[in-house]
């Protein structure tokens, strides 16, 4: 296989992918995975779309690049399956941009992934014009209602919402510091005052706050070390 293109997005691939298959050149995008769950890391590298070696002169002449000094120019008659071919090519781009859910532009998108095979999304993620995530929804017991909510700043972590019990309701709250787990409300049900409050340090829990009759003041504290094990307890009224 040979590169015959380096795209800057995921979208610019597919286009030059059909365009080459509209002329007659099978082709694939060997860097799809990658660009579909963590673009940012081809910034620099771009998306290969590969053609077979021996198809590689061809592709040269249907992308219109520079060909080698002994290939000879097509005929002007050619240019007609051109109009045919670049009609399909805009449709195809078009419809693959509406199934991607890009959105506006200034560079953002979506991308969404059905890792059960029910046609049914079950995880979406939204990206930055830099690639970078800012959205991430999860649907882990694939009930068609989201259980994981992620947040992002510059591709970093800041804010989560879980639905542990996957009764449709986020019941949990976590910050992030650094990108890193730094503290968890819990609140059953999704709504009134939380039940407990845990205090993470490093990622490690340090502290459990408990307001077990849920009027809105913390009755016990429970710290503990690194290893877990608890190392007092205090009641807070």
């Amino acid at each position: 296989m040979t590169v015959v293109k380096r795209c800057a997005s995921l979208e610019d691939a597919y286009m030059i992918k059909n365009l080459l298959e509209a002329g007659g050149v099978g082709a694939d995008i060997l860097d799809e995975a990658t660009a579909s769950t963590a673009p940012y890391l081809l910034a620099s590298s771009g998306i290969r779309v590969t053609v077979a070696d021996e198809d590689f002169q061809e592709a040269k002449e249907i992308l219109g690049l520079p060909a080698e000094p002994e290939s000879l120019p097509r005929k002007s008659s050619s240019n007609m399956p051109w109009v045919a071919a670049l009609i399909t090519v805009i449709a195809l781009v078009a419809l693959i941009s509406f199934s991607q859910q890009n959105s506006k532009v200034t560079g953002e998108r979506k991308t969404e992934r059905d890792r059960n095979g029910d046609h049914k999304a079950d995880v979406r993620i939204s990206y930055d014009a830099s690639g970078h995530p800012m959205l991430a929804l999860y649907d882990e017991n694939f009930d068609g209602r989201w259980d994981e909510r992620m947040e992002y700043e510059s591709g970093i972590r800041v804010k989560g919402m879980v639905d542990r019990d996957r009764d449709g309701t986020f019941d949990v709250v976590e910050t992030f510091n650094q990108g890193i787990l730094a503290s968890e409300l819990v609140t059953p049900g999704g709504a009134g005052f939380p039940l407990f409050r845990y205090v993470f340090r490093e990622g490690i829990q340090e502290s459990r706050w408990e307001d077990t009759d849920r009027d809105g003041t913390w009755d016990l504290r429970t710290d503990y070390d690194v290893m877990g094990r608890e190392t007092s307890r205090a009641p807070m009224k």
